[in-house]
């Protein structure tokens, strides 16, 4: 596999590696035995919500392992994080497997607002981890980091004000 400009790497529980190839679009799985696929992703630059070889991603930036079958996603230049979901029972190794939804922001528009779904706000958001259940979010060019409950879905700051030091988890 050809990679251009991979972010954010993640383990899962079962010894898996997730990434987003930035430059070339998409969410990839490297299988304990070396086997890199696309799970989600057709390489062209846009947002689309969908089944994973429908999924369409802007610069994915951030991914995080939450367990074997969720991973949580950033994409800078759509300004969004997204949820991949492994269907129930599905290999985790094909795209038919993996389902792509926008979980906050608002696509294509940068700022710095707390809020549910497309209310929030984030200006190119990059690495992402998880912490205790929450989600939380190196907000780059806003100079925060942010924290998700897993409860509400509400981005809060946690460390950070719009400053020119830019935090990275």
């Amino acid at each position: 596999a050809s990679f251009k400009s991979p972010r954010g790497i993640s383990v899962a529980p079962d010894g898996s590696l997730y990434f987003a190839d930035r430059l070339n679009q998409p969410i990839r799985r490297i299988s304990v035995g070396g086997e890199v696929v696309t799970i989600s992703g057709t390489g062209a630059s846009s947002h689309v919500d969908g089944i994973g070889d429908n999924a369409q991603y802007n610069q994915p930036s951030g991914i995080v392992a939450v367990d074997n079958t969720t991973l949580i996603t950033t994409e800078a230049s759509n300004h969004v994080l997204r949820q991949l979901t492994l269907y129930p029972g599905a290999t985790p190794a094909s795209p038919k497997s993996w389902l792509a939804s926008t979980i906050c922001g608002n696509v294509a528009t940068s700022g710095f607002t707390d809020g549910i779904g497309n209310v929030a706000a984030f200006n190119s958001p990059g690495n992402v981890t998880v912490q205790d259940g929450a989600i939380i979010i190196a907000d780059t060019q806003n100079s925060a980091c942010r924290r998700m409950s897993a409860d509400t879905g509400f981005p809060v700051p946690l460390q950070g004000n719009a400053s020119n030091d830019k935090p990275r988890l």
